[in-house]
């Protein structure tokens, strides 16, 4: 079985999404080529091979291997559960050299590393807050807050946007709703119910029939 350095693929799969705007492209376009495409293409026929591999590269896969196998450790030792994918990227970030069939799964890495830096960022955001967060007004109020986005997930079951942020003023506050809101938005509701977040443990104000102002 034909193996490689897990560094230098790694490098190789960071070029792909350097060059794709730090994204993963899937499927090629007219004017870009897909990562797994290119980074096949760059192992198996580099004589046809586009793909420029750059110091920073080597650099962003370096970074990659230690935040994403530091990052899985530590979920492994608290108990907090992972996907399985993430676990198998993991898997194969800790080894020097992988066969050389990995070649799509690693691909994922740097879009793996992305999401898990972002995720953690998220959750050390609303922590922060949740220390001194505390309820706004008294359920069934009207209230109008200028609201900063944290997250921003679609939920499927309810078939929309739960978003999760503050008011500005220290304050947790969280709601579904159908509509894309800008990242900050001045947004008018009435409270729904006030719970103590069971992510944060911070005090957090929910709306419902929100509007933008």
């Amino acid at each position: 079985m034909a193996t490689t350095n897990t560094l230098q693929l790694l490098a190789i799969a960071s070029a792909a999404f350097r060059i794709n705007d730090y994204a993963i492209l899937k499927e090629s376009t007219t004017d870009k080529i897909a990562n797994g495409m290119m980074v096949k293409r760059h192992i198996h026929e580099p004589s046809k091979s586009t793909l420029e591999v750059l110091p920073e590269d080597h650099e962003y896969a370096q970074l990659i291997k230690d935040y994403v196998t530091q990052r899985i450790t530590i979920s492994r030792l608290t108990g907090k559960a992972v996907s399985e994918f993430i676990e198998q990227i993991a898997l194969l970030l800790d080894n020097e050299t992988v066969n050389i069939r990995e070649a799509g799964i690693l691909t994922w890495a740097p879009k793996v590393y992305t999401d898990l830096l972002k995720a953690d960022e998220q959750h050390m955001e609303f922590t922060t807050i949740g220390v001194t967060s505390n309820f706004v007004g008294k359920i069934g109020d009207k209230i109008t807050v200028d609201f900063t986005t944290v997250s921003k997930r679609w939920n499927q079951n309810f078939g929309c946007w739960r978003y999760s942020g503050h008011d500005g003023k220290g304050n947790l506050i969280g709601f579904l709703s159908k509509t894309d809101y800008p990242a900050q938005v001045c947004i008018k509701g009435r409270i729904k119910a006030h719970e103590q977040s069971r992510f944060t443990s911070g005090k957090t104000t929910y709306i419902n029939y929100t509007k933008q102002v």
